[in-house]
């Protein structure tokens, strides 16, 4: 069963502060915000309809190895975004285009830290890292179809391994329990700078 996208994320999406800290943080204009504005409500209605057909949200599953307990999860947007942005592209806005791309990175940037918060509150274990495929020689691209049917979900993968919709996430968390170190969120979204599964210079955690 396909969890919905975090309602909170999708809530958040068309408030102005956080519209006014998003444009800080990809160097949007003053003059940029109607068109940013704009756009994030298109998102979010288009976000809020897949969610409600089944077409948008997460899914994750659990099976345990040598190096401990990891499960396959799988986050999406849905494809109205990309239609979305097709629609912006053959229009040539090519600004509110962009947007919809910076906008869906922040979205999937910031339901790490919301999947985390979820497994924490069901008890038992918490995220301790993730492990992205192609990362490694254990954790292969290849595997991606595989992933993607066991967790049946609305996303399919090209030849090239590329996802559709194209706003959608895959990995491999490693859960812990205990007193072990948790993860916060991938690295460009985490605030503990200290954390010893830390990757300098890349936008994420493996």
């Amino acid at each position: 069963m396909l969890h919905p996208f975090f309602e909170t994320l999708t809530e958040n999406l068309t408030e102005e502060t956080f519209l006014r800290e998003f444009g800080r943080k990809y160097h949007y204009e003053e003059t940029h915000f109607p068109a940013v504005a704009a756009v994030a409500d298109a998102m979010k209605t288009a976000i809020l309809q897949d969610s409600r057909e089944g077409r948008a949200g997460w899914n994750w599953g659990r099976f345990t190895t040598r190096k401990g307990e990891y499960c396959p999860v799988c986050i999406t947007l849905g494809p109205g975004i990309d239609r979305l942005q097709e629609m912006y592209l053959n229009r040539e806005l090519l600004l509110e285009a962009y947007v919809v791309e910076s906008l869906a990175s922040e979205l999937l940037l910031r339901a790490y830290p919301q999947w985390n918060k979820w497994v924490a509150e069901q008890g038992g274990c918490h995220v301790r890292r993730y492990h992205f495929l192609g990362s490694g020689a254990d954790c292969p691209l290849e595997v991606l179809p595989g992933l993607l049917d066991e967790l049946e979900m609305p996303v399919r993968c090209t030849a090239a391994y590329c996802m559709l919709p194209k706003k959608s996430v895959a990995f491999y968390a490693e859960l812990a329990t205990g007193g072990d170190a948790f993860c916060e969120g991938i690295c460009e979204g985490c605030g503990n700078a200290g954390c010893a599964n830390r990757t300098e210079g890349e936008g994420r955690s493996v």
